[in-house]
């Protein structure tokens, strides 16, 4: 998970949620909703940080607070994020993210001002991800799923395809500015495109490399 900076939520979603009788169920305008969620994260899950795309059979919208249960905030847009299918319609044990979640809480939104979550995660080479926080971690791994093997074998994948690239394109003329190059580009400093699927994982490892990071990850 990472940090999501909302926006401006679109005309129609503040149309609607003044109207008489409105919910989340008659709002006609979904697709907008899914293109913006989906610009606004950049390409990636709130979650899992895998990729989505602003459509049905690719993206689901998430409320951060489930409707069941927080029926006055269904169509409050720091409420609302992108995520990806999660597994939808697989057993239990191979679902994650929103579809995993369904109407249990979370304690961290990752759109807070207040909490930088990406702060309170580190990540191992393997691919498991975790935090020092413990309601944080106890959330990762029983509501979310992030560690299935799926997702740790993603993970795993897009780190050593940069520490491939790394040795390949610099051997061993790798330099701090190089180091801080690539940085920039995987934490979406660079551009203000879609990010890489993944990304924090490499964000991270960069860091403890630079020594920014003073995460405290378990042997």
């Amino acid at each position: 998970m990472r940090k999501i900076n909302k926006k401006t939520e679109p005309a129609s979603l503040k149309t609607h949620r003044a109207s008489q009788f409105s919910n989340y169920d008659n709002y006609q305008d979904k697709q907008t909703l899914r293109e913006y969620l989906c610009d606004e994260q950049r390409g990636i899950c709130c979650y899992c940080m895998g990729t989505i795309l602003s459509d049905e059979a690719h993206m689901k919208i998430e409320h951060f607070k489930c409707q069941d249960n927080y029926p006055q905030h269904q169509l409050d847009y720091w409420n609302l994020m992108g995520a990806c299918p999660g597994g939808k319609g697989q057993p239990p044990e191979k679902q994650h993210c929103d579809t995993s979640k369904a109407n249990k809480k979370l304690s961290y939104n990752p759109s807070s001002k207040l909490f930088l979550i990406e702060n309170s995660i580190w990540y191992k080479k393997d691919g498991l991800m975790g935090s020092s926080n413990h309601v944080l971690d106890k959330e990762i791994n029983e509501i979310l799923h992030l560690n299935i093997d799926s997702l740790k074998n993603k993970r795993k994948g897009a780190l050593n395809g940069f520490m491939d690239f790394l040795r390949i394109k610099y051997k061993s003329q790798l330099k701090k500015s190089t180091l801080e190059k690539w940085l920039h580009e995987w934490n979406g400093e660079s551009n203000n495109g879609r990010l890489s699927p993944y990304c924090q994982i490499v964000v991270f490892y960069i860091q403890l490399k630079l020594k920014i990071n003073k995460a405290n990850v378990p042997k």
